[in-house]
């Protein structure tokens, strides 16, 4: 899922596992985030600047967006990651196809 920032770019997930980082005036990827290995399914820009994202496999990246490099990696969820939000405290809270038993 893409999303535009204040500095003119567009990010996006895809299904190659991928993130993207594209100038939206000359509609050129200037850098890619390789490291989950299915679906990147949602995005979300953290209060200190740093990219999360979610995916298929089951886990949720922390991006330092200067470097492009995977500084955390969360595990936990059991099925694919659907959405990430960041609230107003500054947490990162996800959702799941997980099934409560």
């Amino acid at each position: 899922m893409p999303f535009s920032s204040p500095k003119g770019y567009l990010i996006t997930g895809n299904g190659d596992g991928s993130i993207q980082f594209w100038n939206v005036q000359t509609k050129k990827c200037f850098k890619t985030l390789e490291g989950h290995s299915d679906i990147v399914n949602c995005l979300t820009i953290l209060s200190n600047g740093c990219i999360a994202s979610g995916s298929y496999d089951k886990t949720i990246r922390i991006w330092d967006t200067a470097t492009g490099q995977c500084i955390k990696i969360l595990k936990g969820h059991t099925k694919c990651i659907n959405c990430l939000a960041v609230l107003t405290d500054g947490s990162l809270v996800s959702g799941s196809d997980d099934e409560n038993n």
